[in-house]
């Protein structure tokens, strides 16, 4: 049983932080960063939010939970995607 429960914490600190690169892709699609923000998210291996949502979003279990996660970690977040 505890190797169930280990396996399901990292799965869903896998979605966590496929859903925190997500949220940056989404800010640059939308255009919503600052043109610093901008070069740095530029820098990473992004995903594609258009071609990846709704894989993520179809495999996380408690999608108000992960989602409330993602903002609550990052309070900055609201900086970028405001």
């Amino acid at each position: 049983m505890e190797s169930n429960i280990l396996k399901f914490k990292e799965e869903l600190k896998k979605l966590i932080a496929q859903g925190e690169l997500l949220k940056y892709s989404m800010a640059l699609d939308l255009k919503v960063v600052e043109k610093e923000t901008e070069k740095e998210l530029k820098k990473l291996k992004l995903p594609s939010f258009k071609n990846e949502y709704e894989q993520w979003y179809s495999l996380a279990p408690d999608k108000g939970e992960i989602i409330d996660s993602i903002i609550d970690r990052d309070v900055n977040c609201l900086s970028i995607i405001a």
